[in-house]
This record gives structure tokens, C-alpha cells and sequence, in this order.
């Protein structure tokens, strides 16, 4: 893998919290590169008091301009300092591509900025 060439990048934006005692679950919706429109739930978990990191799971749908549907399950970590979090992940599509995912996401701003790498 190679963390110096990315293969896909993207914006997203929060489109919905939901907050509970043991996790917080953001929706977002954005385009990144070949995977077109996608739509993805992130539910996060707290390793800690402070709630600054933990793990997180989450499932991706994305639309492909010819109407192709794609869907991943994720499984990663994330870490927060103040109001931006970032996410690391990997995912496995039904098309066949695995990743290493990186999301910034700003919290307040309720934006997030995606960097993608192959595992392949």
C-alpha cells in the first residue's frame, strides 16, 4: 500500500447526528471520484471518559452514474481534538476494491474531506 498516491478524493457533508449514552452515529452524504454519489452511517464508539478516540463500524452505499449500486461494510478507529475528528478505516466493496480510508472531518462545520487508498 501507498500512503504517498492516493487513488480517490472527496468531500462529504453530516447530514444528521444521532447521539446515544454508549455511541454517536453521523450520517453523510458526498461524491468521491469513481465511486460517484455516496451515502455513508458511521457510528462511533468512546474507548474513554473524554470520548477523543475509540473504534467505529459503518456501511457505505454509492451510486455510479450508469445507476450501479456499491456497498461496503467499515471497521476502523478515530481520534477527536476539539470540534474535527479524523477516521481511519478499511473497507471492502461488492465490485472487488479494498481500502484504507482517511476522513478530516470538521464536526461544527459538518464537513469531511476523504482521502482513499487501494490495499490491492
Amino acid at each position: 500500500m501507498d500512503l504517498s498516491n492516493p487513488v480517490e478524493h472527496g468531500d462529504v457533508e453530516i447530514t444528521g447526528v444521532t447521539v446515544n449514552e454508549d455511541s454517536t452515529t453521523m450520517n453523510f452524504e458526498g461524491t468521491i471520484g469513481k465511486y460517484g454519489k455516496v451515502f455513508v452511517t458511521h457510528t462511533l464508539y468512546a474507548l474513554e471518559g473524554d470520548k477523543s478516540r475509540g473504534s467505529l463500524e459503518g456501511n457505505a452505499r454509492a451510486i455510479l452514474d450508469d445507476g450501479t449500486l456499491l456497498w461496503s461494510p467499515l471497521t476502523g478507529t478515530f481520534r477527536r481534538e476539539g470540534s474535527t475528528a479524523k477516521f481511519f478505516f478499511l473497507d471492502c466493496v461488492n465490485n472487488g476494491d479494498q481500502n484504507f480510508v482517511i476522513w478530516d472531518v470538521d464536526i461544527l462545520g459538518k464537513t469531511g474531506e476523504v482521502t482513499v487508498y487501494s490495499l490491492l
